[in-house]
């Protein structure tokens, strides 16, 4: 259960989309588990090989995609948040001057 929620992560972080990568990552993390499953229920040798490949090699490449797009994602709603400069006085007065409006609304006159 923690492994579906943590694996549910990108679409939290995504709006609640799943974008074709994520879709293809379910796709082989339900492969892999299937694959495991199998292995498990037959009683296969290759299961200590194929259990070390996905905790030395999988786990933590997922764990790093996952930081990545967590990183990502945190910026994009940094800059977001982030308020615009404002202009200095100067160019506020000189494009009331030149336009009709001002930076708080219509021109006044």
């Amino acid at each position: 259960m923690i492994a579906v929620a943590v694996a549910c992560l990108p679409i939290f972080f995504t709006g609640h989309l799943i974008a074709r990568w994520e879709g293809a990552l379910f796709l082989l993390y339900y492969a892999a588990y299937t694959a495991h499953l199998i292995l498990k229920a037959t009683e296969h040798d290759a299961l200590p090989a194929f259990g070390s490949v996905m905790l030395l090699f999988v786990l933590p490449l997922t764990g790093m995609t996952l930081l990545a797009l967590a990183v990502r994602v945190w910026r994009a709603a940094q800059s977001r948040a982030a308020p615009a400069p404002d202009r200095p006085a100067s160019d506020r007065r000189a494009a009331s001057r030149a336009g009709s409006t001002t930076p708080d609304g219509p021109r006044r006159e």
